[in-house]
């Protein structure tokens, strides 16, 4: 291949660039709003889970102590009517 070959293959190639239609860059917007829509959906997942705990050990907390501070038996039945059957399941409460 001699230097005019050369010369021309390289032109050649420079303007086939040159008139390439250019590429349109990627935008950053679509890709932070959609990494951010999955941040903002990990951390209410996360947050929802904590405060579901916390409200659990605090509904179980506050369960204990009233079963315990009430005066006798009668008033526990009384008290026991009254709470949802899954809870008592849960906490190990029998129906007398």
């Amino acid at each position: 291949m001699s230097i005019g070959e050369v010369l021309l293959h390289e032109s050649t190639l420079r303007l086939h660039a040159l008139r390439r239609a250019p590429a349109r860059p990627r935008r950053r917007l679509p890709r932070v709003l959609h990494w951010g829509a999955w941040l903002n959906y990990l951390l209410s997942v996360v947050v929802l889970t904590a405060g579901i705990t916390a409200g659990w050990r605090f509904a179980e907390i506050g369960f204990d102590l009233m079963l315990t501070n009430v005066s006798g038996p009668e008033v526990q039945q009384q008290i026991i009517k009254k709470i949802p059957a899954w809870i008592l399941v849960y906490k190990g409460v029998k129906h007398w």
